[in-house]
């Protein structure tokens, strides 16, 4: 899946983060040229906006969408002061999201593990891989990889 490099602050608030919060690592564009729009930070913000507004068969679930996107935080230079050296970090990432119907209370749970054998079964590729977590939408416990 595509998603875009930019987002509307509704996509960023359904995923817990409040872009125009003071101190926040969201890197918003200049609001007189391009309204409410802000750099993504994550890739599966683009995918949590996309499900927020597409109705999805019960059939179909559970949704397992991948996406690569580039990804952009901001910070001071030191991250404890309001004023400073401002940059943006810019890398990209490959990132693996489920919709579930999670009728059970399982179907979601079961999800992390699922992920880790996804990223153990590509370990031909030697990547470094570690369980996080995540805000967006709902807590869960992604699978982070690098090389």
């Amino acid at each position: 899946m595509v998603v875009p490099d930019m987002l509307k602050g509704a996509v960023f608030e359904g995923c817990e983060i409040q872009p125009h919060a003071h101190r926040s690592q969201v890197y918003s564009l200049d609001p007189t040229c391009f309204h409410d729009l802000n750099l993504a930070g994550t890739g599966e913000m683009g995918v949590a906006g996309y499900f927020m507004d597409h109705a999805v068969n019960w059939k179909d679930l559970p949704v397992m969408p991948v996406c690569s996107s580039p990804c952009y935080r901001a910070e001071t230079d030191t991250g404890r002061e309001t004023w400073g050296l401002y940059r943006v970090h810019h890398f990209n990432k490959v990132e693996m999201f489920v919709v579930t119907a999670d009728e059970t209370g399982e179907e979601s749970s079961q999800m992390p593990e699922e992920f880790l054998s996804l990223q153990k079964e590509i370990s031909s590729l030697e990547l470094h891989y570690r369980k996080g977590q995540c805000v967006c939408l709902v807590p869960r416990s992604p699978v982070r990889g690098w090389r």
